[in-house]
């Protein structure tokens, strides 16, 4: 599969770059190179990603330096088309279960006509930088107590909704993103989440949006007491769309099992539950999932924002990235009309249902897949 270079990546004789010296000509981005296996190597640059690609010239490359050709990012740039001389549907392999996907619909969501406008998404999260170059202007009519205390949010934000001012767009570019930060450096604070609460159901009353969908990218089960977050929960996933987190399966883990209870928010019942999954994982013809998980994304590092400087960027991956490519995916959809504004989310999981396919040991993994369980 066709993958395109980011950053600046050196090419290696095998999957690390401990006592491995840099081939001669290394990638710049924009290369396009041709991706034949994923192995496990050496963690880089401080991500916790392990995931090395191995080339048809047989050499090795970091996961987190490149980007495949069919992702969100790159069908949100600034063209927004895909290009012509790929046959797309050979190469990103999306099937149903009646037949072949009629893939011209998805992309049409994804493409200009539908990229976020009039659409607000709520990052519930560790706070955001406001002042990143890719995220300026993003934040409108919506004001909170928020205060940065961990880069999760940041990235959440930038895999979200960058804007076509930096190097690189989000999924939903054109989105009004709020910042509902939750937590200080003690710890969750509910006020904090009940005045976020409170805003949205404001703003959906009192402006002409299409829709609000919510995000947490993370298990809000350890740390607070989620007794008194079930019911105003509840109440606001029947007002708006709610995204959240429900793990991850990997080798040596599967917190998407049957017999394991899925992260919180994302068990509630009108809450869109996703988890990602490893490519090793995916070979286990034994795994039954569990019936309240939504859907599960490919786990692929996504370039993001962060909080060490205006202009800086890093990536993010597993179920946090899975959850907040799902989000910008809905708010395109909300924004497109397709399902009228403010749609309940049954409407949302039929429609994207009809764009996934029931995972099973021989699937092939894709930045542009969403599975069934």
């Amino acid at each position: 599969m066709k993958a395109k270079v980011l950053l600046r990546l050196n090419k290696r004789n095998f999957p690390s770059d401990v006592g491995n010296s840099p081939l001669p000509n290394s990638l710049n981005p924009g290369d396009i190179i041709d991706v034949v296996e994923e192995v496990k190597g050496t963690v880089i640059n401080g991500t916790f990603n392990d995931r090395w690609f191995k080339t048809d010239r047989g050499y090795y490359v970091w996961s987190g330096g490149v980007t495949f050709e069919f992702d969100f990012q790159r069908l949100s740039s600034e063209n927004r088309q895909i290009d012509t001389d790929v046959n797309f549907q050979n190469e990103v392999n999306l099937r149903i279960k009646n037949g072949n996907l009629n893939y011209l619909e998805l992309t049409k969501i994804i493409e200009s006509n539908s990229s976020g406008s009039g659409v607000a998404v709520a990052i519930f999260d560790t706070g955001i930088n406001k002042s990143h170059v890719a995220l300026a202007d993003k934040f409108k009519g919506f004001e909170t107590s928020s205060e940065i205390i961990h880069p999760h949010g940041t990235l959440i934000a930038g895999l979200i909704g960058s804007s076509r001012k930096s190097n690189f767009t989000g999924v939903s570019p054109d989105s009004n993103l709020l910042d509902c930060g939750m937590f200080d450096k003690k710890g969750f604070k509910k006020e904090k989440f009940e005045d976020a609460v409170k805003k949205i159901l404001e703003l959906k009353k009192n402006s002409s949006l299409k829709g609000i969908v919510a995000n947490f990218s993370f298990d809000m089960t350890s740390g607070s007491d989620i007794g008194f977050l079930t019911e105003p929960l509840e109440s606001l996933s029947n007002e708006i769309i709610i995204v959240a987190s429900a793990g991850e399966a990997r080798s040596g883990i599967n917190e998407l099992a049957k017999e394991r209870m899925l992260q919180f928010p994302s068990r509630l019942k009108n809450v869109i539950s996703v988890g990602s999954i490893d490519s090793d994982f995916i070979k286990n013809e034994n795994v039954i999932f569990n019936s309240q998980l939504k859907f599960i994304v490919p786990n692929f590092s996504y370039w993001s924002c962060t909080n060490k400087s205006n202009d800086d960027f890093g990536f993010v991956s597993k179920d946090s990235a899975a959850t907040a490519v799902l989000t910008g995916l809905i708010s395109n959809l909300i924004s497109s009309g397709i399902l009228g504004n403010y749609p309940r989310v049954d409407s949302v999981v039929e429609y994207l249902n009809r764009y996934s396919t029931t995972i099973n040991s021989s699937s092939i993994l894709s930045n542009f897949k969403l599975f069934q369980p």
